[in-house]
């Protein structure tokens, strides 16, 4: 164990020899604290460290690493992957697992925090604009959605059945200012971070502001053209649910359900 008496912290540039020599001046002088090295204070810890308290190193090489550490026999050096530097060097995930009502997954990775929240079938209120650029009151059920943010990013899909299904098919949401790979577009607003205080913010910023011409197609398999006429067709016969077999699959390869959302996006 190093005794806090045997590290002399390092500083940069910070001359002590010559301070008889100073003359005083006449108004108090501003404190300057140390500008301290990182660099020389762990320099100096290792010079200063016993031998029998190193239990390895890492080599860095030109394109690969190896791992150098002690064995009962001597000396045992072992190759490691960058990938594997990369992990031990990074913030670790953190992952909740799933979790019950809305709330059905939540974790931290590389990337930020990130939340995926599950909404059965529903009624929602959303303000439309039509092609000639009318604003609309709708009323509208629709499909189970499911709703997720990582860092300042939301994306909302569309999902079959009325209980979350990890699993499950993912389906282009029905709704336009939905990009194709899901990515929601909040316009000029102000997107919150995401996190467990904000998502539900952000929920609702998404439904309150309005809904336009942008990103209106392949929505709809009856409207490919432009989903906003399925939407008004719905309001107007007051239809209590979602034509579910009018749901067009995502085209993406790698992201077709939640758990691919987990392993691929996030």
């Amino acid at each position: 164990m190093i005794q806090a008496s045997e590290i002399s912290i390092a500083t940069s540039e910070v001359g002590t020899e010559n301070l008889t020599n100073t003359t005083v001046p006449t108004t108090p002088a501003m404190l300057q604290l140390p500008q301290l090295s990182a660099m020389a204070i762990a320099r100096t810890i290792a010079h200063t460290v016993p031998e029998d308290e190193i239990l390895g190193h890492l080599l860095i090489l030109r394109g690969q690493y190896i791992f150098v550490s002690k064995a009962q026999d001597g000396v045992e050096y072992k190759p490691v992957s960058p990938e594997a530097v990369a992990a031990a060097f990074s913030t670790p995930a953190i992952d909740s697992g799933w979790l019950s009502n809305n709330i059905v997954r939540w974790g931290q990775g590389k990337n930020g925090e990130w939340i995926l929240l599950y909404f059965p079938p529903q009624k929602y209120n959303i303000l439309l604009q039509n092609v000639n650029n009318q604003s609309l009151q709708l009323a509208v059920t629709l499909p189970a959605l499911l709703f997720v943010g990582i860092g300042r990013t939301y994306y909302i899909w569309a999902m079959k059945g009325r209980a979350f299904d990890p699993a499950g098919n993912l389906y282009a949401a029905p709704l336009p200012n939905v990009m194709g790979e899901g990515s929601i577009c909040f316009g000029n607003n102000l997107v919150p971070q995401c996190n467990s205080q904000n998502i539900v913010e952000a929920w609702n910023l998404f439904w309150s502001s309005p809904f336009n011409s942008d990103a209106v197609s392949h929505k709809s398999k009856h409207f490919p053209e432009d989903i906003r006429n399925q939407l008004i067709l719905l309001h107007d016969k007051k239809a209590k649910r979602y034509p579910v077999s009018d749901l067009v699959p995502i085209s993406s390869w790698n992201k077709k359900t939640p758990n691919d959302i987990i392993r691929n996006l996030l």
